[in-house]
């Protein structure tokens, strides 16, 4: 701990706060690639409340905030335009946010018109259509980017149907949806519908070569 540059102060908190468990614990975590100094409290909270001994657990729920329930401690993003922001259910966008430059999807690759994502995405996007077209495959985009209000017309919605807390499993509040940032998209294959999407030849086509045109799929299933 005085390595990493840890006050005495600090240092003899920490030790009063642990066990041997704990100790054992953060020895394996402050060799690990993934550590952070400045989120060793986070470490520390997450071990005392869920007592697990695993590190990479520890460390992802440490760097990510996730040994928190959903919604709380929310904070707002400092770079929206960043295509690396985090937008989720602990990060947040301004409720005005739009992205500066937005192009709509092409029709041959929407199942409607007025789809639009940030206009990098939208370039690789249609490549990778394009591209799974030309190898017998079809995939459309079926929602991309939305605005504050209308990801709220969208949860309402779901809330008058379901309730808030089954709502929140499967869709996002107002200004913590990553359709917000232009950078996310809802696609739709050979079956029609958006939903059915894991059962298509074109979702085990993504699987495989989605990443090549700079996606990833975004929530495996559960």
């Amino acid at each position: 701990l005085y390595t990493l540059q840890y006050t005495e102060k600090e240092v003899l908190g920490m030790v009063e706060s642990i066990n041997d468990i704990e100790y054992c614990l953060l020895n394996e975590l402050f060799t690990h690639s993934k550590f952070r100094k400045k989120r060793l409290t986070k470490y520390l909270e997450y071990i005392q409340s869920s007592h697990s001994n695993n590190v990479e657990e520890i460390l992802l729920a440490g760097n990510t905030n996730t040994y928190r329930g959903f919604y709380t401690d929310i904070k707002l993003v400092s770079n929206a335009d960043n295509p690396l922001v985090l937008v989720n259910k602990y990060y947040r966008l301004p409720n005005d946010y739009k992205p500066k430059y937005l192009k709509e999807v092409k029709n041959q690759y929407a199942i409607y018109g007025g789809i639009y994502l940030n206009y990098e995405t939208c370039f690789h996007f249609e490549k990778l259509c394009k591209d799974a077209e030309n190898l017998g495959y079809s995939i459309f985009a079926a929602s991309a980017f939305r605005d504050f209000d209308r990801q709220k017309t969208i949860y309402d919605c779901y809330v008058s149907y379901d309730g808030k807390t089954k709502a929140d499993t499967y869709s996002a509040r107002a200004g913590q949806s990553e359709h917000q940032t232009g950078y996310a998209v809802d696609v739709q294959g050979s079956f029609g519908i958006y939903t059915d999407f894991a059962k298509t030849k074109e979702f085990f086509w993504m699987k495989r070569n989605a990443h090549k045109y700079g996606f990833i799929l975004r929530y495996n299933i559960n």
